[in-house]
């Protein structure tokens, strides 16, 4: 009977062409009011994507950019590749009662030779200056060009409110300051204060590389390596020799029922 041989050929079928075992990694997962996540993203399966999301708050799902690194807040899905997400300990910092100058710093976002992250939102130039030995020069250098300043415990921060982005004036940046981008609430530019112009909500945007984008539509997976070198994770046989005895095994019995 033909029927036997039929299972037969499904069974090693079956075997020899296995699918992806990264196929789960390509399905997309809900995640409370966000809707449906996908790679880079993943729901807490580390093998699965480059960032990590938890979803067990589906009020306040979290996103970490980096093994060990910030949960963020995501606020909002814009596109699939596009959050809203908010720092929780910059939202704490610029809190009125608390007003912190260490919250004055750059974005620090990881390198991935995978994948590029960009922050999108609008962004305010800051410039930290050390307060000794030239602050009044250092003052004297902004002042001409509308610059306000906030002044913290051994530097002060030298910025122009956006509302005079009109003014085209660039200034020569002294040596003795160092330039920061962070996110502005545009909500606030009539404010003369610098906690009230700045947000801990921005938005982020990730793009693949063209390694990584054929790596992924070829049934594999982006990763990098302990060097940052890119490398796509994609199925290999690791039973050659069983392979082998089971074709040859079916190829026997397939033969012999038609002696």
């Amino acid at each position: 009977m033909a029927f036997p041989n039929l299972l037969l050929f499904f069974f090693v079928f079956h075997f020899i062409h296995p699918k992806s075992a990264y196929s789960k990694c390509h399905k997309p997962f809900r995640c409370g009011n966000l809707g449906t996540l996908e790679f880079p993203l993943s729901n807490m399966q580390p093998e699965c994507g480059l960032f990590m999301v938890n979803c067990s708050s589906p009020s306040i799902p979290k996103i970490q950019f980096s093994s060990g690194g910030i949960w963020y807040e995501i606020h909002k899905k814009l596109s699939t590749n596009q959050l809203v997400i908010i720092d929780p300990f910059l939202k704490l910092q610029l809190f009125d009662q608390n007003r912190n100058c260490l919250s004055l710093h750059n974005m620090s976002l990881p390198k991935s030779s995978s994948i590029s992250l960009t922050l999108i939102s609008p962004n305010i130039t800051l410039f930290k200056c050390n307060n000794e030995p030239y602050n009044e020069e250092i003052r004297q250098r902004f002042d001409p060009y509308n610059y306000e300043h906030e002044t913290c415990p051994s530097y002060t921060v030298y910025y122009r409110n956006p509302r005079n982005a009109s003014l085209t004036n660039e200034i020569d940046v002294p040596s003795q300051c160092s330039v920061i981008q962070m996110p502005v609430n545009l909500h606030q530019l009539d404010s003369g204060d610098l906690f009230r112009l700045l947000t801990a909500e921005f938005i982020i945007e990730w793009n693949f590389s063209d390694d990584c984008s054929k790596c992924y539509n070829g049934g594999g997976l982006c990763t990098d390596d302990e060097m940052n070198s890119f490398h796509c994770k994609t199925v290999k046989f690791k039973n050659t020799p069983m392979l082998f005895l089971i074709c040859k095994a079916s190829n026997f019995f397939i033969s012999k029922r038609h002696v």
